[in-house]
């Protein structure tokens, strides 16, 4: 299980859900229709739901949680099919930083988030409680130009996300990346 040596810093986790070949492909037609927008997408290896936002964790925290998503039930729910229903500002509609699709709630998609939600713990993040869980998938981000919603109707397709994944959010000149720590295919230190 490669991951972070002793000497790295704090390192930015979560927890998140990949898209399907078939919904990336929904997903980035979404994005298309943003255009001409003065928007950064977000690159199509970097697209996910997000269950569980972790915070910073040190290398023996990144440890303890592979071997703890090893261990979790959450992935017998995927494949998982949600649809998606309108277009959200966050963080706020009055001072937006990124465009989202947001994807409709669910009770496996509770039952996910449910699951990790003790994991906090061990990223040493809190307690397990959280009540601001918003099922979305990040499209672009805004930059310094004002915007204030979408200008295009929205579709509402289905997406399929076929697998969790405890990943490192990595800042580089040309913007975050973000790459698997641990996924439930068993595949580790990819990009996406």
């Amino acid at each position: 299980m490669p991951g972070p040596s002793a000497e790295s810093g704090p390192l930015r986790l979560f927890f998140a859900l990949v898209p399907d070949r078939r919904s990336l492909v929904l997903l980035r037609r979404l994005q298309r229709r943003l255009l001409p927008i003065e928007l950064r997408q977000v690159r199509p290896e970097s697209l996910h739901l997000t269950l569980l936002f972790l915070g910073s964790c040190t290398a023996v925290a990144v440890q303890a949680l592979c071997r703890a998503a090893a261990g979790l039930s959450t992935p017998a729910l995927l494949p998982l099919e949600l649809e998606a229903r309108d277009w959200l500002l966050l963080p706020s509609a009055a001072r937006p930083r990124v465009v989202a699709l947001r994807v409709a709630d669910d009770r496996r998609l509770r039952a996910m988030h449910a699951e990790l939600l003790p994991l906090l713990a061990v990223a040493g993040g809190g307690d397990g409680s959280d009540d601001a869980f918003l099922p979305h998938v990040t499209l672009a981000r805004i930059g310094r130009a004002a915007f204030h919603e979408p200008p295009v109707a929205l579709p509402r397709p289905r997406l399929r996300f076929s697998r969790l994944g405890l990943f490192v959010s990595e800042r580089s000149d040309a913007g975050s990346h973000y790459r698997a720590l641990w996924t439930s295919s068993g595949q580790a230190s990819g990009q996406t």
